[in-house]
């Protein structure tokens, strides 16, 4: 069991073991130096210590432990002073010796300048804000219509309201543009066979048609200032080395002279196009001033023409295919290439051939072809 006691100085309660009783060592809280007590309670006086005098370090060392010690007496009084007594009654000491107080001059102090307060406006209710449940937005849009300001006529008068005569003249003639326009492109896109029927009766399907089935030819259109210019038959030769209608074999014929920039596309011009698509591209190159036929089931074909110049004539055949690894030709390939968009998809891996014919006028000119092997 350790043996405890407090320290003469600081009056910390210690404990230290047994077998230190009766030895000198120093206190853990205020280090100065204590004598253990002995087993049986007695303590000891500290041995005197042996000074030298002479060391000015300890010399120092020692005037400023006494500093501190009357720092503390100095505190501890100061402490006992200000505390009151309960009991008795409080003391009035008065200074009868002391001279007056100076007292500080007064420094003038500007008063501070008042913060200014800004009060931001409201914000305006809107309609939202403003609306309940249950109420309808067109009444809302009705009445934000009615705060709408009025706005003035150029004139400064009131606005401009035409009579009902004029507004009926107006509606007459927008009504007879119409009726007319619609009937004219009906007449330009159905023409109507002899028997009266249209004679576009081909599902617009973009699929190519079999070989045993034949897609009637493009319908043969008199129209102001075209006349047939060129006329015949195209065959393709079998594997047997029979001679066949070519139905189907596309002709194209394109003006020399090309006439604007505008490309065409290729999607009526591809073999096995839908009627409608054919007759689009029909309609197109003409406006450029050439022609598209498809051949019928003979394999007869019909061009008509513009003007009398020199053309380009493209017969592509539908059944005859051409070499494996065979090119189109540099001169053909440049002539696709100003009027068609996409001048390698329009004739394929069939059979070709290109050559020029110049129209004079007069009754239509013979060709005819056969794609051989």
């Amino acid at each position: 069991m350790p043996i405890k006691f407090r320290c003469p100085q600081c009056k910390q309660f210690l404990g230290i073991s047994r077998s230190k009783a009766g030895t000198v060592t120093d206190c853990p809280t205020c280090g100065r130096a204590l004598r253990v007590p002995n087993l049986d309670g007695s303590v000891l006086p500290l041995p005197k210590a042996e000074l030298n005098l002479q060391d000015t370090g300890l010399v120092n060392a020692l005037e400023a432990l006494a500093r501190l010690n009357a720092n503390e007496s100095h505190e501890s009084a100061d402490a006992v002073r200000s505390e009151p007594e309960s009991a008795g009654p409080a003391v009035v000491v008065s200074v009868d010796d002391a001279g007056p107080v100076p007292l500080p001059e007064p420094v003038e102090v500007e008063p501070p300048l008042p913060a200014e307060i800004v009060v931001s406006p409201a914000p305006p209710k809107t309609d939202d804000d403003s609306r309940g449940d249950g109420v309808d937005p067109l009444e809302d849009l009705a009445r934000a219509a009615s705060r709408a300001p009025q706005r003035d006529s150029p004139s400064g008068g009131r606005p401009r309201t035409w009579p009902p005569a004029t507004l009926f003249a107006l509606f007459a003639g927008g009504l007879l543009l119409f009726a007319s326009g619609f009937f004219l492109g009906r007449a330009g896109s159905n023409p109507l066979n002899a028997n009266g029927s249209d004679i576009d009766q081909a599902p617009a399907s973009s699929a190519l048609v079999p070989a045993n089935e034949s897609r009637p030819p493009l319908p043969l259109e008199n129209l102001s200032g075209f006349s047939p210019a060129l006329t015949g038959r195209i065959l393709y030769v079998t594997a047997d080395g029979v001679p066949r209608p070519d139905d189907g074999a596309r002709i194209i014929v394109l003006p020399e002279q090309r006439q604007g920039d505008h490309k065409l596309s290729v999607v009526g011009f591809r073999s096995g196009a839908s009627a409608a698509d054919q007759q689009f591209a029909r309609s197109a190159l003409r406006e450029a001033g050439g022609d598209f036929a498809v051949a019928d089931a003979d394999g007869r074909y019909t061009i008509q023409l513009p003007a009398a110049e020199k053309y380009h004539v493209l017969l592509i055949s539908r059944h005859q295919p051409r070499d494996e690894g065979e090119f189109l030709r540099p001169g053909l390939q440049r002539i696709l290439e100003d009027y068609f968009d996409r001048p390698t998809g329009l004739i394929g891996s069939v059979a070709y051939e290109l050559s020029d014919f110049r129209y004079r006028g007069g009754p239509p000119a013979p060709r005819d072809h056969t794609f051989s092997r």
